[in-house]
């Protein structure tokens, strides 16, 4: 059975302007478009995620508002945890689903499920 991989990405303005963390996040979109890596952001602060190809992807907490403009910080983080459970719980169902039929793809699928409240 394959391995489901993941990348989450904490987007701030210090992630959206290093060099370093754009070639590894470009590098992880490759692997996303070949439906080898999930990729997640994460909005723990605000930034110009909306320039970004980051714009394209679903984004924690909800509706890729940030954590501090949630009401508390708490609440924004629970919303991001329930979120990558989400995610993970269909990654594993993709997966068994997979290994139970081999002649289906184990890969999971690039996309997130929508978000529920």
């Amino acid at each position: 059975m394959r391995q489901a991989h993941i990348l989450v990405a904490l987007l701030s303005p210090e992630y959206i302007s290093s060099r370093y963390c754009q070639l590894e996040y470009n590098l992880e979109m490759v692997r996303r478009a070949k439906c080898l890596k999930r990729v997640v952001g994460v909005v723990v602060r605000p930034c110009g995620w909306k320039a970004t190809t980051a714009a394209g992807l679903k984004l924690l907490p909800e509706d890729g508002r940030s954590v501090p403009e949630w009401r508390s910080a708490d609440a924004a983080f629970l919303d991001v945890a329930q979120g990558l459970g989400k995610l993970v719980w269909t990654v594993r169902t993709e997966m068994a689903k997979g290994a139970a039929n081999p002649a289906t793809p184990s890969v999971p699928s690039p996309r997130m499920p929508p978000h529920q409240s």
